[in-house]
């Protein structure tokens, strides 16, 4: 685990001293909790510093546990958007499946009751690790174990536990994606 803070730590430092403008191909399109486009510099970089920052953290409340979910799911989507770009031969379906996360993002800003939370959550899961397996068959085919864990992540995530009671599953599969997508990304 020390290595994988060690190397978030690496990964947001790096991104910080990248200009903002110095290297237009590796800005997309980012959506934050506002639904405004912005930019962001290495999409994986800020998705390993999340998992990283929310390593040991205990959410205490139903808002909270809403927030660290729709952060992490709009990190995700961000992250194959931008894996998604740099690679013009990637296939469109990982792009499509990026679209369904950001729009399971937005579903969880709505608040939406536990159970339809817990439904939005598992969903937005699955598909992510369908965006990873694409990406990896296609483009990173060395990374099959990596999909692999994300995909038994994904799948440990109940549809009829709640999402609070769930804390360390979220983790494992947010840190799992992230494992995977900092290996694929450019």
């Amino acid at each position: 685990m020390a290595s994988r803070g060690m190397l978030a730590l690496a990964c947001v430092m790096l991104a910080s001293c990248v200009a903002p403008n110095a290297d237009a191909k590796r800005r997309t399109p980012s959506h934050q909790a506002d639904g405004e486009p912005s930019t962001n510099v290495d999409a994986a970089a800020r998705f390993a510093s999340f998992t990283a920052g929310a390593a040991s953290a205990r959410i205490s409340s139903d808002a909270a546990i809403r927030a660290y979910v729709t952060e992490g799911v709009t990190h995700l989507s961000d992250t194959i958007d931008e894996i998604v770009a740099a690679n013009a031969a990637a296939p469109s379906e990982a792009r499509d499946r990026a679209a369904e996360l950001r729009n399971a993002a937005d579903d969880m800003r709505r608040d939406p009751s536990d159970a339809t939370r817990v439904s939005i959550v598992r969903g937005a899961f699955i598909t992510a690790a369908g965006a990873i397996t694409v990406l990896q068959r296609d483009r990173y085919p060395h990374l099959d174990r990596a999909a692999f864990q994300v995909r038994l992540a994904a799948r440990r995530v109940s549809a009829r536990e709640s999402v609070m009671l769930q804390q360390p599953a979220l983790r494992r599969f947010f840190e799992r994606a992230s494992d995977a997508l900092l290996a694929m990304h450019p």
